[in-house]
């Protein structure tokens, strides 16, 4: 009986593991927030400085060691922030929205977007749904 409820709370432990939001929230917890922010304004003055596009992809080989630590599938910059998106389908992306550091606004909500502010100047973003 003791082995079937270790083998229940494993499989309860890595359920919460394998939840996108609940790993970021906990990096987010452990200090993670500041740097990220500091982050997101080196890449968004690298990506944005002399050209006007309204959104890049930006390689894995770019993104700095806060972005690495969440895992993203993939990283983008908008002249107003950054997103890493840790989960994805083929009519979903869900993850971080990091407003970078010395810029104070919330993201502009659009049809079929939605936000939830998880830390400062850090929110929680579903597209698509």
């Amino acid at each position: 009986m003791n082995l079937l409820r270790l083998l229940l709370l494993l499989a309860l432990f890595c359920a919460g593991c394998s939840d996108p939001r609940t790993r970021a929230m906990k990096l987010l917890r452990n200090g993670g927030a500041e740097r990220l922010r500091y982050d997101a304004a080196l890449i968004c003055k690298a990506t944005f400085g002399g050209h006007g596009a309204a959104f890049v992809v930006i390689r894995p080989r770019n993104w700095p060691a806060s972005f690495h630590a969440f895992a993203p599938r993939r990283v983008g910059a908008y002249q107003d922030g950054v997103t890493l998106a840790l989960g994805t389908s083929h009519d979903l992306d869900r993850g971080l929205y990091i407003v970078p550091q010395s810029m104070d606004h919330e993201p502009r909500v659009a049809p079929g977007t939605r936000y939830e502010k998880i830390a400062d100047g850090i929110y929680w973003y579903s597209f698509g749904d």
